[in-house]
């Protein structure tokens, strides 16, 4: 389903949820699985909504619909506020269950090659490890507003060589970069930094180990770095909105969010 929608998940996508969030599915006599709906958890009280698909087959027949408002039910119930990423064709419908956008990001498609030139910065660049670990997710809650220990140690276990730090005079992480393989393009993302040279830097780094299409979901407050990505070649491709139920809102300091992780993970 994902890949009719043409999207960029992988089966480690799906495995990775169905570890750490409620998944809900429609299946039909003689026909399987349909339709599914994802509520990840960031924090005690926020859930990332993701991955609402229908089978192309089956789509107009009311199940995604039946799905999301099974999902809004059990979040409610838990006092647990609903947030999620949507095209605009999606927040159309979001909006009449009481979602509200609070910014805008755009997806920038490219080829690493377009990326791959001579840094000044590379010198504060260096590998991610599992040292940096709770660096970053202490720099990811900070920026974001929720907590992805998990998803960021998938990223630096799974895709090492996308994993960078950028480190201050004491050698301690302020920014990162992770990404990670996808069906369709390399995510470059979660990218956080405490400027823009900095941010430029990591997805630099990053773009060395990558051979082909690469994706960065820019928030469209980076005015600066998706006009030097434009300039690089890259072409936008399409847009989402952060919306959240009942105008609700995630404590995000877009000054140092340059890429997000991608619309399905925030």
């Amino acid at each position: 389903m994902s890949t009719q929608a043409n999207w960029n998940q992988t089966a480690r996508d799906w495995e990775y949820l169905f570890e750490h969030a409620l998944t809900y599915g429609v299946d039909l006599p003689d026909r399987g699985l349909m339709g599914t709906a994802v509520a990840w958890p960031i924090s005690p009280r926020r859930a990332w909504i993701n991955m609402v698909l229908v089978d192309e087959d089956c789509r107009g027949q009311g199940l995604a619909k039946a799905m999301f408002e099974a999902c809004l039910s059990d979040l409610k119930a838990k006092g647990i506020i609903a947030f999620l990423d949507a095209t605009e064709m999606g927040a159309r419908v979001y909006r009449k269950f009481g979602f509200k956008e609070s910014n805008e990001l755009v997806r920038l498609k490219g080829n690493a090659a377009q990326l791959q030139e001579a840094q000044s910065a590379k010198g504060a660049i260096s590998g991610g490890t599992s040292d940096d670990l709770e660096a970053m997710t202490r720099l990811d809650e900070e920026v974001l507003g929720g907590n992805r220990g998990s998803f960021l140690q998938r990223l630096l276990t799974e895709a090492p060589a996308l994993s960078f730090c950028h480190r201050d005079e004491s050698n301690e992480p302020d920014g990162f970069a992770l990404g990670r393989h996808g069906r369709a393009a390399t995510q470059i993302g979660p990218v956080i930094a405490s400027e823009l040279a900095d941010a430029q830097a990591l997805i630099l780094t990053a773009a060395e180990s990558i051979d082909g299409t690469v994706y960065l979901d820019v928030p469209i407050v980076a005015t600066e770095l998706k006009e030097w990505l434009l300039a690089r070649g890259f072409e936008i491709e399409r847009s989402f909105l952060r919306m959240g139920l009942d105008g609700g809102e995630i404590a995000t300091d877009w000054s140092r969010y340059y890429a997000i992780a991608g619309p399905d993970y925030g």
